[in-house]
């Protein structure tokens, strides 16, 4: 079977795959043999023209880039905004992204975390930002000083905890947790490029991860 390979993939799973293509959303359940478009983002014509060069959707960050499941819906992050659709393929703006694309945003207990990402040369509070999924409504999950901002926020799928990475300098960099929905904060590893990690990835025992250091050797 040939596997089409235009696009974005977003999103897989064993029914269903999901792939962008500038603002349009596509979905297959034939393990990628054949797509159908589910959805446009609304857009100015000129984004949509421009959008078929792949140049300038990857310098301007335009147009569908993520896409995370969230109960009987998804949640779905274009340009600066954001979006949930559901069965029906219904899209609803839920907000503007504050800051820059987030790296590694998180779903649990239906509730959708993200960190701000910015360059923040003044080094200003970043913050955690929650959209409650049962009650449509934003708050500020938690807000961080010392940093620079925040790569991502994890689930970890052995112990009910999420995990926090940040950067970039020595004393910026910490790998944090929080097993109560950021009522409090707990720092695992911080103080070296050696914990400047963009993603973790969870084993029943361990967590691994790939530093993020410009400057000298990445382990």
């Amino acid at each position: 079977m040939q596997i089409q390979t235009t696009g974005r993939i977003l999103y897989v799973d064993p029914k269903q795959q999901f792939k962008a293509m500038g603002y349009a959303l596509y979905k297959s359940v034939d393990q990628g043999a054949s797509w159908s478009k589910v959805l446009v983002v609304p857009t100015s014509s000129a984004n949509r023209a421009l959008s078929g060069l792949s140049l300038y959707r990857r310098l301007m960050r335009k147009g569908i880039y993520k896409l995370m499941p969230a109960g009987d819906k998804f949640v779905l992050f274009c340009d600066k905004e954001l979006f949930l659709f559901d069965e029906l393929n219904q899209l609803k703006s839920i907000g503007a992204l504050s800051g820059s694309r987030p790296l590694y945003p998180c779903v649990q207990n239906q509730k959708l975390y993200y960190g701000e990402y910015k360059g923040n040369p003044d080094r200003k509070s970043i913050r955690i930002l929650c959209f409650d999924l049962k009650t449509n409504s934003w708050s500020v999950a938690a807000e961080l000083d010392g940093i620079r901002h925040i790569h991502g926020i994890f689930k970890d799928p052995y112990a009910d905890r999420l995990w926090i990475t940040t950067g970039d300098l020595d004393h910026e960099c910490k790998i944090m947790y929080t097993g109560d929905e950021f009522k409090s904060l707990s720092t695992f590893l911080e103080g070296s490029q050696n914990y400047r990690a963009i993603y973790l990835h969870f084993d029943q025992d361990t967590i691994t991860y790939g530093t993020d250091a410009p400057d000298t050797p990445n382990h």
